[in-house]
């Protein structure tokens, strides 16, 4: 935000000060002219490699769609949308409402059955990384005292909180609330 509110001001400081300085010296105000000339030749420039840009950008949402349209599963989805964002990592979870459940971009939900635990720990870390990066912050309240490492090991020293009694949820919220926005 700083970069945008002080770069005009800092632009127009610099063209004030060359301004002053041409009217000393004769050399100086040669210099200050073909600064002048090159900037207002440069404007044009700027304005076509603005106009690529979009073009750019218009053309990378169109190829997107064009993928989307054709995707045959979760998998190509989530290739598609991660190479027009340019983020190899990036994974793709999508909500069942009819079964009440995530799965991820290889169709694999996470249940009881589901085998080995570390691919869905490793899922959730994935997870948790990527809503932090949108802004998010995850929290966990939980009543299993013997999660303790692995809550840990997923949000952090501060990012959960163990409960003895479930009951005393209500009374706790509000402390545990304050405590995240403060």
């Amino acid at each position: 935000m700083e970069k945008m509110t002080l770069g005009p001001t800092k632009r127009m400081a610099l063209i004030g000060l060359a301004i002053a300085v041409s009217f000393v010296s004769t050399r100086a105000s040669d210099i200050v002219w073909w600064f002048v000339v090159f900037s207002f030749a440069l404007v044009p420039l700027a304005f076509l490699a603005g106009l690529l840009q979009i073009r750019l950008a218009r053309a990378s949402v169109a190829v997107l769609v064009v993928e989307l349209l054709s995707a045959d599963g979760l998998r190509e989805l989530r290739d598609a949308i991660a190479r027009t964002l340019n983020d190899p990592d990036l994974d793709l979870a999508v909500w069942l409402p009819d079964t009440y459940e995530w799965i991820g971009s290889d169709g694999r939900p996470y249940d009881h059955d589901y085998g080995d635990s570390r691919y869905a720990r490793e899922d959730t870390k994935m997870a948790l990384r990527q809503s932090k990066v949108s802004g998010i912050i995850p929290f966990c309240i939980t009543i299993d005292r013997e999660s303790e490492d692995e809550l840990r090991d997923l949000y952090g020293e501060v990012g959960y909180t163990i409960i003895d009694d479930v009951m005393s949820l209500p009374e706790r919220l509000p402390g545990i609330y304050r405590r995240l926005t403060t």
